[in-house]
């Protein structure tokens, strides 16, 4: 029952945002980015003070409570990427996207390092959803007193055209689908990689913690070369292909090479494969979108995500289960196939200019 509990409690935030990214998205098209981003920081701020009341109360109801607030508040990325779309020049786009995954592999290096030192600390666990929930009302207030309301729009529940919020153009509808392959794959393995790295690597707490800092490194390094050289090759397919093969590659070689040097080696491999995709994926999905509906899409975009952290540990555990290999043989095998579906789509149409 307890490890049930830890799992509805795990799942309970992306699927909060798989339903409202879209949702949110589609008000910050017709209502204004400003006000969608207020309200995502407000929400951040209650949800992630709820966490604290709950730790501090051991009432794991308010957890949650504060998850499902945060996960349905929890949209800021596809409203960053959608105001990148709008306000961004064509030549600095991709790298613009680049941006984001930079600033979560400084968090991911900096929250590890500190977590690790911390963490024999008591009421740590309270100490970072309160600071979460300070930083984040810190951030509403900033946003609310120095972002004018100019070009906005007064909130208006008629002026949301519903029945546009689940229409969709069928070019993204598929390159939706086959990104979600690609996310499945993706998630599938770095989700239970820990598991991994105890089970067949006999990896400690110490040593997981220093490969965690590693990769957190590692997503800083390639978000720095892609935004110094690589961001110029973001309209070549053969980029992109190579960089989807890479990244389903790299995953494979732990079959074949799982000691502790090569380990690292690898480790950089996907990492640079993986921050390279994300951007041009972003960039991709976006030259789909109009002015009218980049919000929308750009949710869509961060749901097809939400879905794969839902469903893709999910199926790991399951399998791990039956063999210690089963999550680095069929991650590659679902991204080789979004890698299929990519290259058949690229051969009957190309996105809008």
């Amino acid at each position: 029952m307890r490890y049930f509990t830890l799992g509805a409690l795990i799942s309970i935030y992306p699927a909060a945002q798989f339903f409202a990214a879209p949702l949110l998205g589609h008000f910050s098209d017709k209502l204004g980015r400003r006000d969608i981003f207020l309200f995502s920081y407000l929400g951040n701020g209650v949800g992630y003070l709820l966490c604290s009341i709950g730790i501090a109360t051991r009432q794991i109801e308010f957890l949650f409570i504060g998850y499902l607030i945060a996960g349905c508040v929890g949209i800021n990325l596809s409203i960053v990427n959608a105001m990148i779309s709008d306000i961004s020049v064509e030549k600095n786009k991709t790298k613009l996207f680049a941006f984001p995954q930079l600033l979560l592999g400084m968090g991911l290096m900096i929250g590890t390092s500190i977590t690790e030192r911390l963490l024999s600390l008591p009421h740590i666990p309270f100490y970072l959803f309160f600071s979460g929930s300070a930083i984040s009302f810190f951030n509403f207030f900033l946003l609310f007193y120095f972002w004018g309301r100019e070009g906005e729009k007064k909130f208006i529940l008629t002026s949301i055209q519903w029945k546009d919020l689940l229409s969709l153009d069928r070019r993204v509808g598929f390159f939706l689908f086959a990104e979600l392959l690609l996310f499945f794959g993706w998630y599938f393995f770095i989700k239970t990689f820990q598991i991994f790295l105890i089970e067949k690597l006999h990896y400690d707490e110490s040593s997981l913690f220093n490969l965690y800092f590693q990769y957190g490194v590692s997503m800083i390094v390639s978000q720095l070369f892609f935004i110094s050289w690589f961001h110029r090759y973001s309209k070549s397919t053969l980029f992109f292909y190579s960089c989807i093969l890479l990244l389903g590659g790299s995953i494979l070689m732990l079959y074949f090479f799982n000691h502790a040097l090569s380990l690292r080696w690898i480790i950089s491999l996907f990492t640079l494969a993986y921050t390279s995709l994300m951007p041009l994926l972003t960039r991709r999905i976006s030259d789909y979108t109009s002015k009218g509906n980049r919000g929308k899409i750009m949710g869509f975009h961060q749901a097809v995500q939400s879905i794969a952290k839902i469903c893709a540990p999910l199926l790991g555990t399951l399998l791990l289960t039956f063999h210690p290999f089963s999550t680095v043989l069929l991650a590659p095998l679902l991204i080789f196939l979004s890698y299929l579906l990519f290259q058949w789509r690229n051969q009957e149409h190309s996105p809008s200019p």
